[in-house]
């Protein structure tokens, strides 16, 4: 009872059998028997997050990175939790710093170009996806992202083209199929427009925006 790595390793695997609550005493006797326990705080720190506790996370994070602030995990995983709090700029910093520790890893980069469009700023998003999409280019949402960046940047043919890698890749995302029909619409390509928001309510047909930008193409048709 005594020994911060058998609390901690037991936490581990209540944790595996999704009892978060119980997982988290023995994470917080572990660092009572070990404050500096790094494991201990990181893994009660993702345990926090993940029953959505994310401002008890968020300081947790930051206890964690005063015990290893090199460790690029804390930070990204830090990030995260402040885009629950809608603390955007301070989510900004968290993945801008862990993509400064650790430049090896696509979906870090991509969630830093979500978040930057989030905040509109395109160009620095669309940095941060390209670097994604070099590390690993079979990515759809990453694809979708930078089709959004150039789209906001007024890029529109570049977006489409960014769009069609999306569906090329995951032919089953209506929400792909619904964002390159917009901007179809956009460019006023209005047959190749009704086709993808055909194809998207064909995925998925409770969508009450596909059907909304459906009404528009129709209308813009004359039908």
């Amino acid at each position: 009872a005594t020994e911060h790595r058998v609390w901690c390793n037991y936490g581990a695997v209540l944790e595996k059998l999704e009892v978060l609550e119980e997982a988290s005493k023995c994470y917080s006797q572990a660092l009572k028997q070990s404050p500096c326990y790094f494991k201990a705080q990181y893994r009660k720190s993702k345990n926090l997050h993940r029953r959505a506790l994310y401002g008890e996370a968020v300081v947790s994070y930051e206890q964690a990175i005063q015990l290893r602030p090199d460790f690029y995990k804390v930070w990204y995983y830090r990030g995260k939790a402040l885009l629950q709090l809608n603390r955007i700029d301070q989510a900004i910093a968290s993945f801008q710093k862990a993509v400064e520790l650790y430049d090896g890893d696509s979906k870090i980069w991509m969630i830093l170009g979500r978040t930057l469009l989030q905040a509109h700023y395109p160009q620095d998003a669309l940095t941060a996806i390209n670097h994604s999409l070099r590390l690993n280019s079979s990515n759809g949402s990453a694809w979708s992202y930078q089709a959004a960046s150039l789209k906001a940047l007024g890029k529109l043919e570049d977006a489409i083209a960014s769009l069609d890698k999306s569906v090329a890749l995951e032919p089953d995302n209506f929400r792909f199929w619904h964002f390159r029909g917009l901007v179809l619409l956009e460019l006023d390509q209005l047959k190749a427009a009704e086709e993808s928001f055909t194809m998207s309510l064909k995925l998925q047909a409770y969508n009450h925006q596909a059907w909304l930008a459906m009404g528009w193409v129709l209308q813009k048709m004359a039908d």
